[in-house]
Formats: structure tokens, C-alpha cells, sequence
């Protein structure tokens, strides 16, 4: 009579945990690189409002226009956007319009003109922005520049 000998019980167990493991690895792996995917996808989405924003705010640009872009709800906008910019969305869009109306109040267009140009809604509130985030009105920032302008410049000799 012989006797086979049996497997250990414990060597069952091992496997199957083994390999219970090896499938919630490959799924964190499988997840991770689905996320990242997303995550830059997102990321890439936020990087090309932000330059619109920038290249052109004058346009009328809502909190529903922003997460439309980004296919996000306003909520979600503003949280991953401060995230990833560390500004509000509104906070950069205003930053947006007023270095835009730097660059045009170095024209001879009217407050008016350049208000309308940088996408604000009438000089007054133009006015009042520019002058919270320059710490100078408009009109006096674009009498320096031009002052500024016409001064030559010397070249000193060493």
C-alpha cells in the first residue's frame, strides 16, 4: 500500500492570496495609468483656456463658458484651476485684461476705447480694477509711459 503524499494545506492558500495579489496590482497599475492619462488630459484642457484667456480677454468669458471649455462643472473649474495656477479663474482673466490694457494705453486711444478693447464692461469699473491691481489709474499710467516714451535714452560712457 502505498501512500501519496498531499500537498501542504497552507500551499493552496498562498497561491490563490498570490495571485489575489497580483490581480489588484495589475488593476492599481492598470487605474494609475488611467488616471495620469486623464489627469494630463485635464491638465492640457486648463492650459489652453488659460492661453485663450490670455491671447484674447476681451471676449465675454462666463463661468460657463470656462467649464464648458474644460468639460467641468464651475465648482470643479475653480478648485483645479487654483490648483494648478494658483488663481481663480476670474482673478486671471482680470489679470488678463488689465495687462492687456497696458499694452493699448500706450496708444492715443481714448480710457473708453481701451476699456472696451480689454473686454471690460465700461471705463468706470475699467478704471477701478486697473487702479487695484497697478496701484496707478489708468490715465496716469498712460501719461508715464508716454513721458517715458519721449525721454532718450543716454548710453554712458564708461
Amino acid at each position: 500500500m502505498s501512500r501519496e503524499r498531499k500537498a501542504p494545506r497552507f500551499m493552496p492558500r498562498r497561491k490563490y492570496v498570490i495571485y489575489n495579489l497580483c490581480l489588484v496590482l495589475i488593476l492599481v497599475l492598470l487605474l494609475t495609468s488611467l488616471f495620469t492619462r486623464i489627469m494630463i488630459r485635464h491638465v492640457q484642457a486648463f492650459e489652453l483656456l488659460r492661453r485663450s484667456i490670455y491671447t484674447s480677454p476681451e471676449l465675454d468669458w462666463s463661468m460657463q463658458t470656462m467649464s464648458e471649455k474644460v468639460f467641468l462643472s464651475a465648482n470643479q473649474l475653480i478648485t483645479i484651476y487654483r490648483r494648478l495656477f494658483n488663481t481663480t479663474p476670474k482673478q486671471d482673466l482680470l489679470n488678463a485684461r488689465v495687462q492687456k490694457a497696458k499694452t493699448l494705453l500706450q496708444t492715443t486711444l481714448t480710457l473708453r476705447e481701451v476699456a472696451a478693447l480689454s473686454g471690460f464692461q465700461n471705463e468706470y469699473y475699467f478704471s477701478t480694477a486697473f487702479r487695484k491691481k497697478t496701484g496707478m489709474t489708468p490715465s496716469v499710467f498712460s501719461k508715464a509711459n508716454r513721458a517715458q516714451a519721449l525721454i532718450p535714452e543716454t548710453q554712458e560712457d564708461e
